[in-house]
């Protein structure tokens, strides 16, 4: 079996490319794997590991492999929501159909983002709202650029995720719909896999607890969207009556625009908050390892599932998570669940008990341990792929054929230099062709 596989790959700064690479490993086993990513990792003196153990090609050279792309026996197509990663992954995609892997239900903010920056892009993403969602759309997004919207607002009212899946004839979830996103049409061949995540040997790293007497808390990854809670943990922090007794890690990526030097110095919590920055992952590890609590809210949800969460799981690390989307239905024994209502006390109740109570951290991290082990095998997941891989090609065609035809009248467009009108009678031949290949 011949499987061709995009995504964004390490050095590259996602959690995506970490997945793409525990998964391949094992997926590499079974089939005659190819990879595509970002051209940088094709250049320069230091090449990433991965290379010397995978067939590759950037996404450049697309244009000179479309035969062996068209003679695979699938492709998967990675889709995040940071437009940077993604962007040729979505082009490729609408060239040739695949299955896209959609590591979030709201694809808002990368969509949004591609289209901007085309040419004329603040027109033409207005008129796409239009066309997708309707007037009212088009006029909160004139809002939101007015900053009389929030992003939160649009991206959760306006997921765009059928749109990212142009050019797709399957999707795979990772989690079930967020509870106050719109019902999207449920798609021809859809399926929801858990996010998978080897169970690795514990690092058992001292606690940082025993180096100081404090409670270590991390909150790790893109800190950079007002999703994932920075300022209102902070504010929470700032207004703990016992906040010298804890101690916030922050690792990796703050956006530019969050202006954390200054906030922290504004709230006057420089003492109890650290920046590690972007930490390789067996640094991270050992982060984790050694920490009391994992910070990792989400809210709203973009209908994640969460790789932070399972990273944390496999060294025993607990965590508190917004009881919303995917997370609400986690039991009750692996995580600590925060209401967005009620975000900053709860979370200082949470320290309190584990200021009393050392021991409720350790037993929450072994259960989401035994959960992560019993849920999200790697080797189960690629299973999966395989059984998907090998979806009859009869199967694929009524999703793939609407791709191909308005790819041929576009063609026979600009061929015949025809007017949308004369294109009907063109694409009625074209369709009694088309059928025969998926008979």
């Amino acid at each position: 079996m011949r499987i061709h596989w995009f995504s964004p790959l390490s050095p590259e700064r996602t959690d995506i490319g970490h997945f793409t690479l525990r998964v391949c490993e094992e997926l590499a086993k079974h089939c005659d794997l190819t990879l595509w990513t970002h051209p940088q990792h094709f250049s320069g003196p230091q090449q990433p590991s991965w290379r010397k153990r995978y067939k590759a090609f950037p996404y450049s050279e697309f244009e000179q492999q479309l035969e062996a792309l068209n003679r695979a026996d699938a492709i998967f197509y990675n889709i995040g929501n940071n437009a940077a990663f993604h962007r040729e992954i979505l082009d490729a995609m609408r060239r040739v159909p695949g299955v896209a892997i959609m590591h979030d239900r709201c694809l808002f903010e990368c969509i949004s983002s591609v289209y901007r920056e085309k040419p004329h892009g603040e027109r033409l993403f207005s008129q796409l709202m239009e066309v997708t969602y309707g007037p009212e759309a088009k006029s909160d997004n004139a809002a939101w650029l007015k900053g009389d919207r929030s992003l939160d607002q649009l991206a959760t009212q306006y997921p765009f995720d059928e749109h990212a899946a142009l050019g797709a004839w399957g999707t795979i979830h990772h989690s079930d719909p967020v509870d106050d996103q719109p019902p999207s049409a449920p798609a021809p061949h859809s399926w929801t896999l858990s996010l998978p995540y080897p169970a690795e040997p514990l690092l058992n790293a001292p606690k940082l607890r025993e180096r100081d007497g404090c409670l270590h808390c991390l909150l790790f990854g893109y800190l950079g969207g007002p999703n994932r809670r920075l300022a209102e943990t902070l504010q929470a922090l700032k207004a703990y009556p016992q906040k010298d007794r804890i101690r916030l890690h922050l690792a990796g990526e703050v956006h530019e625009n969050f202006k954390i030097d200054s906030l922290l110095a504004k709230l006057g919590l420089s003492e109890q908050v650290t920046r590690e920055g972007f930490l390789p992952e067996n640094e991270l590890d050992q982060l984790l390892s050694g920490s009391d609590l994992v910070i990792n809210l989400r809210f709203p949800t973009r209908g994640e599932a969460s790789g932070s969460l399972l990273r944390a799981w496999n060294q025993a690390a607990p965590s508190a998570v917004t009881n919303r989307g995917a997370y609400a239905q986690l039991p009750d024994d692996v995580v600590w669940k925060v209401d967005p209502e009620q975000e900053a006390s709860q979370l200082m109740g949470i320290w309190d008990s584990l200021l009393l109570d050392p021991q409720a951290a350790v037993e929450k991290g072994q259960a989401g341990r035994r959960l992560l082990q019993r849920k999200h095998s790697v080797e189960s997941y690629v299973a999966s792929l395989l059984e998907i891989a090998a979806t009859p090609g009869i199967e694929r065609g009524p999703t793939i054929l609407p791709l191909l035809e308005q790819r041929y009248a576009l063609f026979a467009q600009q061929l015949f230099q025809l007017s949308p009108e004369d294109v009907v009678p063109v694409l009625s031949s074209l369709d009694r062709e088309l059928e025969t290949w998926f008979r």
